[in-house]
């Protein structure tokens, strides 16, 4: 179990509401009409069994140091 010093909050309880709204929401870039075709072209291939061109997670796992 996390300690208050860990999560800076007593175990168990949610942290405390923020006082103001954020000004502005993070929103990721848009993508240009040439990233989105890209993308939809590679969920077709592999929604047609076809893998290639894609990295297994335990790969990228391993890479970042996360449990696969």
């Amino acid at each position: 179990m996390e300690s208050l010093e860990s999560t800076g909050r007593s175990p168990g309880r949610y942290a405390a509401p923020m006082s103001e709204p954020a000004s502005t929401s993070a929103q990721p870039p848009a993508k240009s009409p040439e990233e989105l075709a890209e993308i939809r072209e590679l969920l077709e291939q592999v929604r047609r069994g076809d893998y290639s061109g894609t990295v297994p997670w335990e790969e990228v796992a391993a890479e970042l140091g996360l449990p696969v």
